[in-house]
C-alpha cells in the first residue's frame, strides 16, 4: 500500500485540479486566439474568451475523472482499512481497559507526551482529535473528514487561525505532530514489553501468564501472551495493534512445529510489524518503522516454516486453552498445540467480536 498521510489519505486536492483545468482552458484559449484573424480585434477577444470557456470545461471533465479514479482507488483500500476500528476492541485475553495496563501505558509513554507538548504546544487540540478518532478517520471519505473538521473548527473557533490558509497550515502541524506522537508511542511500548517483560522460556518462569493484564503484573509471558500485552497497550491510546504468527519448527520435539506470535501495529496508514518476544542470543527483535521488519525469527521453507497469512484481532484460541489449563511453564512446553503443517491451514483473519 502506498504511503500516505492521515489527513491526505482521502484527499482528492480538487485545488491543484481546479488549476489544471484553468491551464487547460488558458491554453485552448491562446490555440483559438492564434487561429484567428490577429487584425480583428473583436474577433480575436471573441476566439480568446470561447477558448477559455472550452477549455475550462474541458479541465472541470478531467477533474472529476480524476476524482472518481481516487474514490476508486479508496473503494480498493476498504478491504484493508474498513476493519480498521476492530484492531481496537478488547477481547478476553486483550483486557485493555484493566487500570493497571492504562496507567502502566500512561507511565511508558509519560516523556513522549511531554515531548509533545513542548514541541506541539499550539496545536494539542487539533492533535488530540486525531488520537481520539484516528481508527475512524481512516475509514471516511472525503467529504466526511472535511465535514469532521468542519464541525471541529467550529467548536474551537476560539483557537482556530482567521485564514483559510493558516487553518490549512495549522492541520499540517496537527498531522506531523500526532504521527510523530503516536510513532514514538509505539515504539516505547514495544520497547518496555521487549525488555521489561521476560519470556517464560528465557527464565524458567515459575508462573503461567495468558491475559495481558496477568503479564503486566507478573512481568512475564510466552510470546502469545507478550503479544496480547502489546496490542492492550496500544489499543489503550487508540493505535490498532492485530497479532501476526509464524508457524516454526520446535526443536523441543522431533518433526514438531507451533506457532510464534507477534505483532502488526497500525502506524501512519499502514502496517507495521514488530516482535516484542525479548532479545537473547541469537535474537535481535527492532522497532521498525520503515522498512524491513526486524522480527526475532524468519520462516525457513526448507523446514517447512512460513508466515501465517493475515492480522487477527484476538490471539490463537488454542494456545490460549493451553496456558489457561497449564499450571507451569513446563506444562505449556509439553501441551502446546503442535502440528505436522497442517495446524494453521484453517486459520484466516477475523474480525467479529471475541
Amino acid at each position: 500500500m502506498p504511503q500516505q498521510t492521515v489527513s491526505g489519505v482521502h484527499s482528492i486536492k480538487s485545488g491543484s485540479h481546479a488549476i489544471l483545468g484553468m491551464n487547460i482552458g488558458m491554453s485552448i484559449g491562446m490555440l483559438y486566439a492564434f487561429w484567428a484573424d490577429f487584425n480583428n480585434l473583436g474577433k480575436f477577444i471573441s476566439y480568446l474568451f470561447l477558448g477559455l470557456l472550452v477549455g475550462f470545461c474541458i479541465g472541470s471533465f478531467i477533474r472529476r475523472k480524476i476524482s472518481n479514479a481516487s474514490i476508486e482507488f479508496l473503494e480498493e483500500m476498504k478491504p484493508e482499512t474498513d476493519q480498521i476500528k476492530n484492531y481496537l476492541m478488547e477481547t478476553i485475553h486483550i483486557d485493555h481497559s484493566d487500570p493497571a495496563i492504562i496507567e502502566k501505558t500512561k507511565e511508558v509513554i509519560a516523556p513522549i507526551d511531554e515531548a509533545l507538548q513542548k514541541n506541539y504546544s499550539e496545536y494539542l487540540d487539533g492533535i488530540s482529535l486525531f488520537q481520539e478518532q484516528y481508527a475512524q478517520m481512516v475509514m471516511m471519505t472525503e467529504k466526511e473528514l472535511a465535514n469532521l473538521r468542519k464541525e471541529w473548527e467550529k467548536e474551537h473557533a476560539d483557537i482556530m487561525p482567521k485564514t483559510k490558509k493558516e487553518c490549512e497550515k495549522y492541520w499540517e502541524h496537527v498531522e506531523t505532530g500526532f504521527q510523530q506522537w503516536q510513532k514514538d508511542a509505539a515504539k516505547a511500548v514495544f520497547t518496555f514489553v521487549r525488555d521489561e517483560i521476560s519470556h517464560s522460556f528465557d527464565i524458567g518462569a515459575d508462573v503461567v501468564t495468558v491475559k495481558a493484564s496477568e503479564v503486566l503484573k507478573e512481568k512475564t509471558g510466552i510470546c502469545h501472551a507478550k503479544a496480547n500485552l502489546l496490542a492492550a497497550m496500544l489499543r489503550s491510546i487508540g493505535i490498532p495493534c492485530g497479532i501476526c504468527f509464524e508457524y516454526l519448527h520446535f526443536s523441543r520435539r522431533e518433526n514438531a512445529y507451533c506457532l510464534h506470535a507477534f505483532n502488526a501495529i497500525y502506524l501512519d496508514m499502514e502496517w507495521i510489524f514488530v516482535d516484542a518476544r525479548g532479545n537473547k542470543d541469537g535474537v535481535d527483535a527492532q522497532f521498525e518503522a520503515e522498512g524491513e521488519p526486524k522480527l526475532a525469527f524468519l520462516p525457513d521453507e526448507k523446514r517447512g516454516e512460513y508466515f501465517v497469512n493475515g492480522i487477527f484481532v484476538a490471539p490463537h484460541e488454542e494456545t490460549m486453552q493451553c496456558l489457561e489449563e497449564s499450571n507451569t511453564i513446563e506444562e505449556v512446553m509439553d501441551t502446546l498445540p503442535y502440528g505436522d503443517g497442517s495446524l494453521v491451514e484453517r486459520m484466516q483473519p477475523h474480525y467479529e467480536e471475541v
